[in-house]
């Protein structure tokens, strides 16, 4: 299995107090993308690849240390959604992944639980954090049915940015890529990429239903995420 990383945003809400990729941030000793890496790695998952886009340099120069880490560019970060920088890992990887969002903040038994799941296609979902900007997950069955930012009713809890995929159905989801993203450039990889491939191969939800963690999208975020991190094992 190999961790793929999607770190290509350009993080605009935190210009300012913070100008670096999200994936950078550093909370204790090490930076938020090394602290997943180590996460990963105590579980068996020591290979990863870095999907790059804003301040790519960034990331070559602050895990240059890294040996198992490769990094593939997405040079239209700019101008299209995070589908694109998935369809650009996914044309490089060539085996089981676990997608891991670069500006995750998390308790590291989620990402156990999630790995120890017995189905191959899964996402992590926790219980609902009132953090702002959550993504809800709706289920039918213990499959995901659907993503979304506006509708909390009857949601079965949040979608945390963790998601481990087989193979075959990394390949499902690349063969409706293009068409998708021609459609619509600025389509997100789960909202609308997960979402549609889990229409043919069903993703299991992995509840966590007290997992701390958090994702830094703006300065209420970061600061949420400091107020929570001395919870966070590491």
């Amino acid at each position: 299995m190999l961790a793929l990383f999607l770190a290509a945003g350009m993080g605009i809400r935190l210009r300012g107090s913070h100008d670096l990729p999200k994936g950078l941030i550093r909370l204790g000793n090490k930076t938020i993308i090394e602290e997943s890496l180590s996460n990963l790695s105590r579980f068996g998952v020591s290979e990863a690849l870095i999907v790059t886009g804003y301040r790519a340099e960034e990331y070559h120069k602050a895990l240059k240390n890294y040996s198992s880490i490769s990094f593939v560019h997405n040079k239209e970060f700019a101008e299209k959604g995070s589908f694109q920088s998935l369809i650009v890992g996914l044309e490089t990887a060539n085996d089981d992944l676990i997608i891991v969002e670069s500006d995750l903040v998390y308790d590291s038994r989620g990402l156990e639980k999630l790995l120890q799941y017995p189905h191959s296609d899964a996402t992590l979902v926790s219980g609902f954090t009132k953090a702002g900007d959550e993504v809800y997950v709706h289920q039918e069955n213990n499959h995901l049915k659907n993503l979304s930012k506006s509708n909390s009713k009857d949601a079965f809890g949040e979608f945390v940015g963790i998601t481990k995929l087989s193979k075959n159905t990394c390949m499902q989801l690349l063969d409706l890529s293009h068409s998708l993203i021609q459609k619509n450039p600025q389509a997100s990889y789960d909202s609308d990429g997960l979402t549609q491939v889990a229409r043919i191969t069903p993703i299991y939800c992995c509840k966590d239903e007290n997992l701390i963690w958090g994702e830094i999208d703006d300065l209420s975020h970061l600061n949420r995420v400091k107020s929570i991190y001395s919870k966070v094992s590491s």
